[in-house]
């Protein structure tokens, strides 16, 4: 078993009108390092609009392109950026604090038990 990392964990959560608020995707802020890993879902046309698919498509590969820009240890001013502007039908959870000994697993469990489900 890996050494025991401390990580954030930040929900990215679609709110539509009329709709109740889902979880779409999830950020994974490793503290040591300041390296941030997200996964968002790529099914979207499952739960929204054609139109609102197109569009929600584009933001893993915007999020991730944005973290590179910000090379290594970035993640965390990515992530307090998006705490901030981040707020209509696009929204954020709290941080939450777990300790992780493999983070993409961990990124891929949580994922699959929080985001996946229609």
């Amino acid at each position: 078993m890996g050494q025991k990392r401390i990580a954030d964990i930040v929900f990215l959560r679609l709110a539509l009108p009329g709709q109740p608020e889902r979880n779409v995707g999830l950020f994974l802020l490793d503290r040591g390092t300041g390296d941030l890993f997200m996964r968002v879902r790529d099914d979207w046309d499952r739960i929204v609009a054609p139109d609102d698919a197109e569009l929600l498509s584009q933001l893993s590969g915007d999020f991730q392109h944005r973290i590179q820009e910000l090379q290594n240890g970035g993640g965390e001013r990515f992530l307090a950026s998006l705490e901030e502007q981040l707020s209509n039908i696009l929204r954020l959870s709290n941080r939450e604090t777990v300790l992780v000994s493999n983070v993409r697993a961990e990124l891929d469990r949580l994922f699959d038990q929080n985001c996946a489900a229609a």
